[in-house]
């Protein structure tokens, strides 16, 4: 699930082979809940873990990535450096 910025909408897709495709219907509310559940069942000492691009993974879209991450912590969440 990542953070399209540009439509102000979570946009939900599987990885098929080697392309994402867009999950639709009852694929797209499973993970909605899915993320829900996980996220209101947080507790101290979470982490949640937004993968970076170096651009040489076509299955890394770093537009979407970085939207997803600067959400997370517009949010408060700080980010952890390491």
């Amino acid at each position: 699930m990542t953070y399209d910025s540009k439509a102000a909408t979570w946009r939900t897709r599987r990885l098929r082979g080697s392309s994402w495709q867009e999950a639709r219907d009852t694929a797209r509310n499973y993970m909605l809940n899915s993320y829900r559940v996980l996220l209101t069942r947080a507790r101290k000492g979470m982490v949640i873990w937004v993968p970076s691009s170096d651009g040489n993974d076509e299955t890394i879209n770093s537009e979407f990535l970085d939207a997803t991450a600067k959400l997370i912590m517009d949010c408060g969440i700080p980010k952890l450096e390491g």
